[in-house]
């Protein structure tokens, strides 16, 4: 890990001094991770490629303002993390572009948030738990990939989405309840 920290920081200094070569291998070494967190939001392979070629754009243009770990700020996030923060946020930007958003206010709703669960699916399941989510209405989808994929936390979750704490973990919920419904017992083993 500090092998590889150092070897980012090394290309964020020459990215800083425009490097070209440097701005390429930082392309090089991210560029499919963040393309597939964008293709998870937008399950469109062209808007997917234009969200993640502005990102770098963006994040290239901050680069600056990024605050790298060092044994200063042990609080900074990871180069990669950072990254992906802004292809979320510009998926979920290009979702809204579209109207294939949908927000739904929960604010008063009085149902109990349902404990964790668990779903096991074997992996040759991937494909039904993957045509399963198509089926989803695109804010649980959008809720699940980033909880279930993208390992956000609900209070993360809540600022992406712009939407309450409470609300965040009712659309998982109630995402995870309708993934429930599509998956039949007899596709995916199920487990409680």
């Amino acid at each position: 890990m500090k092998v590889q920290t150092n070897h980012i920081n090394d290309l964020i200094d020459r990215c800083l001094n425009n490097e070209q070569a440097a701005y390429y291998e930082v392309y090089n070494n991210y560029q499919q991770v963040m393309f597939n967190s964008a293709y998870r939001i937008l399950h469109d392979t062209m808007e997917a490629e234009d969200v993640m070629q502005e990102s770098f754009i963006k994040a290239f243009q901050k680069l600056p303002s990024f605050k790298r770990k060092s044994r200063f700020n042990k609080n900074a996030i990871p180069f990669g993390s950072w990254l992906k923060r802004i292809v979320i946020n510009n998926s979920i930007n290009q979702l809204r572009k579209n109207n294939k958003f949908i927000t739904t206010e929960l604010e008063n709703v009085k149902e109990p948030i349902a404990t964790e669960e668990t779903i096991e699916i074997d992996t040759n399941d991937v494909v039904i738990l993957l045509n399963a989510l198509k089926e989803l209405r695109p804010n649980y989808k959008l809720a699940l990939t980033l909880h279930l994929v993208e390992g956000y936390d609900y209070e993360e979750i809540a600022e992406i989405m712009q939407v309450t704490y409470q609300n965040s973990r009712t659309i998982i919920s109630r995402a995870k309840s309708k993934l429930k419904t599509i998956i039949k017992p007899s596709d995916a083993k199920e487990q409680i």
